[in-house]
């Protein structure tokens, strides 16, 4: 059956930076299934069905950079930058490139990765390409923020591995706060091995939740905030958890500004049993050790719900809260992550 003509293709470019241990690909696939999977999932529970309906189709290309693999430059510009002669199928664009993580540090002199902070500078400084949006995970944050100019290093403060609480400045409580609920009506939760769950999406986005807990797979650190750029959140391990620039605007004082480039520490698109998964394979191949192992089975276990979606403790008791705060992954993240690429 063809799409409906006025229903909106979304179309992602993905920057495949690594291959996940072959237990993660062995259950949920190399990083283009696990990434187009969060995204779909994201997408068929996000509380808003109006947005939902507008869509016809989410597809995700994924180039493994790695070997070398880019999107087609045409691919990158501008409608009113591109070649007149081309056919009208062939005139769409990216609406957004995205970038996974990947075991490998940054900062290291490997040509792969010195081509990919260049293809991303001139992504985010050329005209041509200024309405593609730029999604950063992990080290794709990382990535983002050399391109910026930032500097990013080995944390002395040692691993994050598995759920932390991260606490969120102003700018990232607006960010979660753009998810639209849809009038109170109950929103599906998609819950990793279990029947479908029901609760109210208004419970679920709270513009005032003052953290989000996430999980983090990550030994690395950006030491300080690029510029132009607006501070998502911080950890006490981690001061930089993410962060954003939004795209030009006559009206620096708009509380909605469209946000053009979004960088996460953290891993949406992972669950507990993808981060448990690492842990494995880094516990037996001696990067961790007893200690840190110990620590973080503990964090990645922590109790989900809807299968992505962490509950963080309450801060104000200490205590295990009732699965309202906290959501990440096909939760308020996801939400989150999909609404600065459907906006």
């Amino acid at each position: 059956m063809t799409k409906e003509l006025n229903k909106r293709i979304v179309r992602v470019a993905l920057l495949i930076n690594d291959t996940p241990v072959p237990s993660v690909v062995e259950k949920h696939g190399d990083y283009l299934q696990v990434y187009t999977t969060h995204l779909r999932d994201s997408l068929a529970s996000y509380p808003d069905q109006a947005l939902k309906d507008s869509i016809g189709d989410l597809v995700v290309d994924g180039y493994n950079v790695m070997l070398g693999e880019y999107p087609p430059e045409d691919r990158l510009l501008s409608s009113d930058k591109r070649t007149e002669n081309a056919s009208s199928a062939d005139q769409w664009v990216y609406d957004c490139v995205m970038m996974t993580g990947s075991a490998s540090s940054s900062y290291q002199p490997i040509p792969w990765i010195m081509k990919l902070v260049d293809f991303i500078r001139d992504l985010v400084t050329d005209e041509r390409k200024s309405a593609i949006k730029i999604i950063g995970i992990c080290f794709g944050m990382q990535i983002l923020a050399l391109a910026l100019g930032s500097n990013v290093e080995p944390n002395p403060a040692g691993w994050e591995l598995g759920v932390y609480d991260v606490q969120l400045t102003d700018c990232g409580k607006e960010w979660l706060g753009r998810v639209v609920t849809n009038g109170g009506s109950g929103t599906e939760v998609l819950e990793e091995g279990k029947p479908v769950k029901t609760v109210a999406a208004e419970d679920l986005v709270k513009k005032e939740q003052d953290h989000l807990s996430i999980q983090q797979v990550h030994r690395d650190y950006v030491t300080s905030l690029p510029i132009d750029t607006h501070l998502v959140g911080s950890t006490p391990k981690c001061p930089v958890q993410g962060f954003i620039r939004y795209f030009p605007t006559s009206n620096q004082n708009d509380t909605h500004r469209p946000i053009r480039i979004l960088a996460l520490q953290g891993h949406p698109e992972f669950i507990p049993d993808i981060v448990n998964k690492i842990i494995d394979v880094r516990s037996a191949s001696g990067v961790l050790d007893a200690a840190t192992t110990e620590e973080a089975r503990r964090r990645a276990g922590k109790k989900m719900v809807g299968g992505q979606g962490v509950i963080g403790r309450n801060t104000s008791t200490g205590k295990e809260n009732d699965g309202l705060e906290g959501l990440e992954g096909r939760g308020v993240v996801g939400w989150a992550v999909l609404k600065v690429l459907l906006e």
